[in-house]
């Protein structure tokens, strides 16, 4: 569809939503949160404007492989002397280049899902293209081509058969710029969100899907032997974004993945045979089309409220057509669903698009035929927005289970004229697929907060207590990470809803010279394994200072959440294995060195490992204490002095040893 249909569906959506409520309907209300009570209608405007903008988001990078005979391909975004440079864009042919994501391809079995994206070669479009480029380029101002520089010049040459060969013969040079690629600088951050797979590396699928091209066109190169991800993938991606986030402005880009599903040119691969025509015709008939058809959508809508049948695993042409959709459906299925519908018309109703006289406007878009599908595709937005708010409000996590900041703490060796450029990201593992989270700009960027004479100490907290942030789901990257001259550390935590700190990760190291860039785009920092301690061996040195009054004076103690804490005496001797006497969470485990008695002097140093019950080492740390720290019991404190081995408070940070 074009904008101003996208925006037209959407807002009818709205309207029939809060009638049909007949109340206030939940929506926006605190920063776009949708569990709180004002109308829908109220953020009707900036909802739709960021559905109808998914069509001209910057985040899909082709690039026009340009090197002269034995040059090759070079980085796109340096221009160097001497050289005739690599370009890339965002656009091309009077569009932006994020559309080609916008289709789902149900004449052919997917390649890397069940049903692929746009895709020349391995899809539909190399085959029964029935508008002609010499008709489309023939008619002044075409969508498609009015905006392009030197095209008429390229096509001096050459011949073509069907649009969708013009297209593809004129990107034949160009690739998708995607993760793991050289020179990759987050150039096409949809890649990554809408490439989803159980089971498999990710950065091997985006490389199979998106092969790289030469200076001139050859086959198995570039785009047109490249498969664009599904519009169903797009769709799930935001969707699911949304249960994280609350921003019902993430819900734009899911009613444009419904809406553009029920196009039938979108469904069934192809940029040409009279796509544009039809959705241009759609802009301009559109009220005549809805009006009459409310009835319609309303029944739909209550229809599909009311059915309570199972949903399907998955949704295969022409087979699942007649299945009723309800809110228990999966996102992407339920798009999927709607693709099915309009495929089907494609396929029957217009006999492929054969038609090639587009003059007969009556006789080549019956207008039941269109009106069926913006009536599926309203209804459909209104039954998404209902699930949306049910599942987000079901999912919502409270107390221990929700996460509502992140700390990061980062110690670097003297680095003099070192640079530092640290970007992280939360991933967040759903339905098989990584849903991308990035923190508010002003809090991506770790910022230093104190410096020392040998060492530089960064410190961070992020709030993203707006956001519903499972505790045990989400993950965090760096992402453009430069670290040169110098090695640095990192310690992690994040607090719950509870107002309780834990570990996210252990003390971790990059070592200098670590560049994430290019073929290596970002890192996964490993996470603290969740397992159950039951043993704990350790050894320990006495202090020089030891003396008959503080013998075995000290001991451990070990606590989880919940539980009575346990004390294992620390005796001066080595590979002692003590066993608990109940099993302890290693994700909320707190470890800390204590006096038994009145005062007493610290170990000169101890080493703990933290077993399971085959005796498997989850944990092992050491510490010392070369000035023989001196703990001593305070009469008006009702606690026993204690010092922390493994820090869940995040007050406190020790650089580790060098």
């Amino acid at each position: 569809m074009n904008g101003t249909t996208h925006r037209n569906v959407t807002e009818k959506a709205i309207i029939l939503l809060s009638k049909e409520k007949k109340d206030n309907y939940y929506a926006i209300g605190e920063d776009n949160l949708l569990e709180n009570a004002n109308t829908l209608s109220r953020i009707g405007s900036e909802l739709r404007y960021k559905n109808s903008d998914t069509d001209h988001e910057n985040d899909l990078e082709f690039v026009d492989v340009d090197g002269a005979s034995g040059v090759g391909r070079d980085d796109p975004h340096e221009d160097k002397w001497n050289v005739v440079d690599d370009t890339s864009s965002y656009s091309s042919l009077g569009f932006d280049l994020t559309s080609f994501q916008h289709f789902i391809d149900l004449g052919h079995k997917g390649k890397y899902d069940d049903y692929d994206g746009y895709s020349y070669h391995y899809g539909s479009a190399c085959r029964n293209g029935y508008q002609s480029a010499k008709e489309v380029i023939s008619r002044k101002g075409h969508g498609f081509v009015s905006d392009c520089m030197g095209l008429a010049e390229w096509l001096s040459n050459r011949s073509f058969g069907s649009f969708d060969d013009l297209v593809n013969g004129w990107f034949n040079d160009e690739y998708v710029h995607s993760p793991g690629m050289k020179w990759y600088r987050n150039c096409s951050p949809a890649v990554w969100r809408y490439t989803f797979c159980e089971g498999e590396d990710k950065y091997s699928q985006i490389l199979g899907r998106y092969p790289l091209a030469q200076r001139v066109g050859k086959y198995g190169c570039g785009i047109p032997y490249s498969v664009f991800t599904p519009v169903d993938n797009l769709g799930r991606y935001w969707y699911e974004r949304f249960l994280i986030s609350g921003n019902a402005l993430d819900l734009g880009p899911v009613m444009h993945a419904i809406q553009d599903a029920c196009v039938p040119h979108h469904t069934s691969g192809y940029v040409g045979n009279w796509h544009v025509e039809y959705e241009d015709c759609l802009d301009k008939e559109f009220n005549d089309y809805v009006n009459i058809c409310d009835s319609a959508v309303l029944m739909l809508y209550r229809q599909w409220s009311a059915n309570s049948d199972a949903a399907p695993a998955k949704i295969t042409y022409p087979r699942s057509m007649t299945l009723t959709p309800n809110k228990s459906w999966r996102i992407d299925h339920l798009i999927t669903w709607l693709a099915c519908q309009s495929h089907d018309q494609y396929v029957n109703d217009y006999d492929n698009f054969r038609n090639e006289d587009w003059k007969e406007k009556e006789e080549f878009l019956d207008k039941q035929k269109p009106r069926k599908l913006l009536a599926l595709a309203v209804a459909m937005s209104m039954l998404v927005f209902d699930k949306a708010r049910e599942e987000y409000v079901k999912e919502k996590k409270y107390g221990s289970d929700k996460v509502d900041a992140i700390h990061v703490l980062i110690y670097a060796n003297k680095a003099k004229s070192s640079d530092i450029d640290l970007q992280m990201r939360l991933f967040y593992n759903k339905c098989g697929g990584s849903i991308e989270f990035d923190f508010p700009e002003e809090d991506n960027i770790v910022s230093p907060t104190a410096n020392g004479s040998d060492y530089y100490l960064y410190r961070k907290e992020i709030d993203v207590s707006r956001n519903n942030i499972d505790a045990k789901k989400f993950n965090l990257e760096l992402e453009r990470c430069r670290i040169k001259d110098f090695q640095f550390f990192y310690k992690i935590s994040y607090k719950t809803a509870d107002n309780v700190w834990h570990p996210y990760a252990d003390t971790y190291s990059l070592k200098k010279n670590t560049i994430f860039s290019g073929e290596t785009n970002c890192i996964t920092l490993p996470r603290r394994q969740s397992a159950i301690i039951r043993k704990v061996r350790f050894s320990s040195g006495q202090s020089s200072r030891y003396n008959a009054q503080t013998a075995d004076g000290v001991a451990l103690k070990v606590q989880s959440r919940g539980h009575l804490p346990q004390y294992v005496k620390l005796l001066s001797k080595s590979n002692c294995v003590s066993i608990l006497d109940i099993p302890v969470d290693s994700e909320d485990c707190k470890i800390s060195i204590m006096i038994m008695g009145k005062d007493a002097w610290l170990p000169s140093y101890i080493k703990i490992d933290l077993l399971d019950e085959g005796g498997k080492t989850i944990y092992n740390f050491s510490r010392s204490w070369p000035d023989h720290l001196w703990l001593t019991y305070k009469s008006k404190s009702k606690n026993l002095p204690e010092y922390d081995l493994i820090q869940n408070c995040v007050d406190v940070f020790c650089p580790p040893t060098r």
